[in-house]
């Protein structure tokens, strides 16, 4: 269908299929001002979010075995400076295989509840990696602290810990990472941590501790008794 174009005698309006120009135009010019202000609002996010980008820290864990001892190290692999970086206690139980002997009777061991535990670290600055000091971790015997972070990435084989840290501006950053011995995985960008996920961190690890006390420790005990009878029976048959 052609447009029809004519003029409306006496107002000196020209129609465009019967719809004033004016009124076309103006729309058009609504439509064209609407489609701006959105593409100026995407274009401010994005700069927002590269400068934020530019100048955040972003930490990343990585496990380092030493000569004399192995470490959980902090890396910096962002930019700017970061804060007070904190790292959750990691829980978790052992079957102690260690036979003791009293006399002539085989000691029952107890199974070994310890604590991976991460003192602060007050700045890690950019492109930086720093050990955390875990000498306030808790192990029983031979699982003291210098043992403690070996022993668990032995035994367990990859570890996943929640990384909380902030920036110079004060912004609170939160991310969970996993790390093996030839492995680094980051879930996700580390994320603003706002209230909301104070509380999802606060209920994770009540959940933890929780799990731990009344259903790992308890199993670990059963398991324990087992393997105590073994070794008993074991060193029993070896001293016939």
């Amino acid at each position: 269908m052609q447009p029809f174009i004519e003029v409306k005698q006496g107002t000196q309006q020209i129609l465009l299929n019967g719809l004033p120009l004016t009124d076309l135009f103006t729309v058009l010019t609504f439509c064209l001002l609407i489609v701006t202000i959105i593409v100026s609002i995407r274009a401010l996010k994005e700069t927002a979010r590269s400068n934020i980008l530019s100048s955040s820290p972003v930490l990343v864990l990585k496990y380092v075995s030493g000569r004399e001892q192995d470490s959980i190290q902090a890396e910096n692999v962002g930019h700017g400076a970061a804060l007070n970086v904190r790292v959750e206690s990691f829980y978790t139980t052992f079957l102690n295989d260690m036979m003791h002997i009293k006399g002539e009777k085989v000691v029952s061991n107890k199974t070994v509840h310890t604590e991976l535990k991460f003192e602060p670290i007050d700045i890690l600055l950019e492109g930086k990696s720093v050990p955390f000091d875990t000498s306030k971790s808790k192990g029983d015997g031979f699982y003291g602290p210098d043992m403690l972070a070996h022993v668990m990435m032995t035994q367990k084989g990859k570890l996943t810990f929640r990384l909380r840290y902030s920036d110079i501006s004060g912004v609170r950053y939160i991310s969970k990472i996993t790390i093996s011995k030839n492995r680094i995985k980051v879930a996700g960008h580390p994320r603003k941590f706002n209230i909301l996920r104070r509380i999802t961190y606060g209920l994770y690890i009540m959940s933890e501790k929780m799990l731990m006390v009344f259903m790992h420790w308890p199993l670990a005990s059963f398991k324990q008794r087992k393997l105590n009878k073994e070794i008993k029976n074991n060193y029993e048959t070896k001293e016939r």
